[in-house]
């Protein structure tokens, strides 16, 4: 890109004021304008600027999968485990999304694995209701912890089950996760299972050994 294109682009980012706060280093690196952020950085713009969001440009980078740029960000010393107004960090951002190479970046770089949310979930969350297989590979592998409830006490089971990843429901016990944890309504993973319409899950659970007569807040079991 020529110097001329460049601070073109520059002076087109730095025009658009968002409504939502973010600095000409968000857009860049939401948009994959690689140079632009090397470029931006060169000249001092704040690095941990966060927007109205509380996200930085490592949210940004991470939750449109912009690899090279999240490195980029990382070289410079953005701070790794900013969370932003809903607790997320980056990892959050990047295993909703399903960009394996991020996650495994972030890890690489020391992120705090098991960081929640407001909503008191985890990545490992994240993955297993948008469904990446890797990525719950990946967290685990790298010591996630499996059994980890959010604010509604449920745990990446009770989430895999109502999506209905059958692989990843398998992948969770396999590993070890409580299978018949129960959430604040008191609902396991069956239930969940069982809400959705998944009957390959609830055999799958079931033969796992869960508890079939749980009944949740609403007095609910089920009969297979």
């Amino acid at each position: 890109m020529s110097a001329d294109i460049q601070k073109m682009e520059m002076e087109m980012l730095h025009r658009r004021k968002r409504k939502d706060g973010s600095t000409a280093l968000h857009n860049a690196a939401s948009r994959g304008y690689t140079e632009i952020v090397h470029l931006l950085i060169d000249n001092g713009i704040e690095i941990n600027f966060q927007n109205k969001d509380g996200s930085t440009a490592l949210h940004s980078a991470a939750s449109t999968g912009n690899t090279e740029i999240v490195h980029l960000l990382i070289d410079n010393g953005i701070e790794i485990n900013c969370q932003n107004k809903d607790g997320s960090t980056a990892l959050h951002s990047a295993a909703s999304t399903g960009n394996t190479e991020i996650v495994h970046l972030l890890i690489d770089n020391g992120i705090e694995i098991n960081c929640q949310n407001k909503d008191g979930s985890t990545a490992l969350h994240s993955a297993a209701s948008t469904g990446n297989t890797e990525i719950v590979h990946l967290l685990i592998d790298n010591g996630i912890e499996i059994n980890c409830q959010n604010k509604d006490g449920s745990t990446a089971l009770h989430s895999a089950a109502s999506t209905g990843n059958t692989e990843i429901v398998h992948l969770l016990i396999d590993n070890g996760i409580e299978i018949n944890c129960q959430n604040k309504d008191g609902s396991t993973a069956l239930h969940s299972a069982a809400s959705a319409g998944n009957a390959e899950i609830v055999h799958l659970l079931i033969d796992n050994g869960i508890e079939i007569n749980f009944q949740n807040k609403v007095s609910c079991t089920f009969k297979i």
